[in-house]
Parts: structure tokens; sequence; C-alpha cells
């Protein structure tokens, strides 16, 4: 029952107060969580740490279907920030590669999962190359998605190299870049040609090019991505940033781990760059 007497102050402000704080360290304690079960790859160090290999250089998340790689080696006034990191670092990834080819010749890109940059990583490589005045072999090993092969419009194919329709002559061109494509199916290469057949072509057209660029399938395809490793002589990985190693996934780093020298290290691709403005012109 209601007394008589004066009226109790309000705990108005005192509850706003208390809400706020409590407001505050929940969303602190949250943060902290999420931020200490974050298992995922934001930038070079994380990747390095965490596959204990080393981490040759990182690459911008670039719309590739606003990029015409022509374009961006031939005009020299680029205003898009993104496609002059781009431009800067495939150069950057160009000359720590070299550094880990030591003269040999033969380079295959593979990544751990699909998705992940490599037909856009094997054409800038190829531009770069070609710009120290390199003569490049490109070839689409990708038979699941032939991106460089829809990409080039090139019309010669690995399937007929290796059965011999068409020669060396045929490939070579009057640019610097020679693309070898392939026309998809659901195969490996020793499925179609014979590694004996195939050791002795590579070794042939090894010495007509400065260097040989393969785009290899994930690593999650397990034999269509290793036949083409066991024919090079230095492996690229790509790793997308924001991605994590799961445990279906450590066996494939383990696989590249058990590379040893042969290799050559790792490129961080699709990192989110917010000061672009800092990369050098």
């Amino acid at each position: 029952m209601a007394m008589p007497g004066p009226p109790i102050p309000s705990k108005k402000m005192l509850l706003v107060a208390l809400s706020g704080i409590v407001s505050f360290v929940f969303c602190f304690v949250t943060l902290f969580v999420i931020f200490y079960l974050d298992n995922s790859i934001q930038n070079v160090q994380d990747l390095a740490n965490q596959t204990k290999m080393p981490v040759l250089s990182y690459l911008p998340f670039i719309n590739t279907a606003m990029l015409d790689l022509t374009e961006v080696w031939k005009n020299q006034s680029q205003t898009n920030r993104k496609t002059i990191a781009f431009k800067n670092l495939i150069r950057s990834l160009r000359f720590e590669l070299e550094r880990e080819m030591g003269g040999k010749k033969i380079l295959a890109i593979t990544s751990v999962v699909p998705e992940e940059g490599k037909s856009l990583i094997a054409l800038g490589l190829a531009f770069a190359y070609s710009m120290v005045n390199k003569k490049v072999l490109l070839i689409d090993g990708n038979f699941d998605k032939p991106t460089i092969t829809e990409t080039t419009n090139t019309p010669f194919y690995v399937e007929d190299f290796f059965k011999n329709r068409i020669s060396v002559a045929e490939i070579m061109n009057d640019t610097k870049i020679s693309v070898l494509g392939n026309r998809g199916a659901d195969i490996s290469l020793f499925e179609f040609c014979e590694e004996s057949i195939v050791k002795p072509k590579l070794a042939y057209v090894r010495d007509m090019f400065d260097v040989i660029i393969i785009e290899a399938p994930a690593l999650d395809k397990l034999n269509k991505s290793r036949e083409w490793i066991v024919l090079s002589d230095k492996v690229l990985g790509v790793f997308q940033a924001g991605a994590t190693i799961r445990q279906n996934r450590k066996q494939h780093v383990a696989y590249l781990e058990r590379l040893g020298p042969a290799f050559a290290g790792w490129v961080l691709n699709k990192v989110s760059i917010n000061r672009l403005e800092k990369v050098p012109k």
C-alpha cells in the first residue's frame, strides 16, 4: 500500500548508464571471442604462420570482368588504384619467382580448392614475363574449367600438341606469349596421353621458350593437378584471403610442403586493400 511521504528520486539515469556499461562489456566479450576463434587468413603473415611455408607476394581483389590485361600493360596512364596495385604486385611476384626458379623454366600454378584466382595470376605472370623480353608458353591444364582457353580464344590445344597434330612452330607467334588451351572434359593429362610421351614433348618446348607457365587444377582434384606438378620444376600455390585451412584442406597443404624445394611459395590472392594510394605508381 502506498504510504504518504516525499517522492523517491528517479533511477532512470542510473539504469540507462548501467545498461550502457553492460551492453559495452557484452559487445567487447563477443568481439574478443570472435577474434580469438577466427582462423581465417587475412594477410601474408597469417598465411606464413599457419602453413609454415614462404609467401612470395599478395594480390588485390579485382573485378576480372572489367579487367583487360593487354590494356593494363600498354596503358601507362592507369588511374584505377586496384589496377595499378595489381600491375605492380604481379611485377613483384614475377621478380620473386625468377629468383626462386633459379634458371628453371616450368612453373605450375595450383591452389587448395577451385575459384582462388589461378587463371588471372597465370595470365598476369605471362604478361609480366613478356615485359622483360621473355618468350612465354602459357598452358591451360585445367580441363574442368578452361578459363585461360576461353579468355585468350587460342586455336591451339594441348590435346593436339601431345598427339603431334600441331607443331611448336605453329604455336609460336610474333608476340612474346604463346598459348596452349584445352577442349575441356572430365579427363586428366595422363588419361589422354602417356607420361612417357608428355615428358619428351615438354623437354623439347623447354628449349624453345624462356618460361613455361601451367595452370593446373586445384589440389582437391587430386591426380588431375598432381600429374602437371610432377612435370614441373617449381610450383606456385594460390590461396584466397579470408579462407581458412580446414581439416579437409590440411592434406593438400601437407602435400605442397612435401614438395620441398620444388614448392616456390604462396601468393595470397583477393586481398582487400583499403589504402591503395600507398602502393607506388
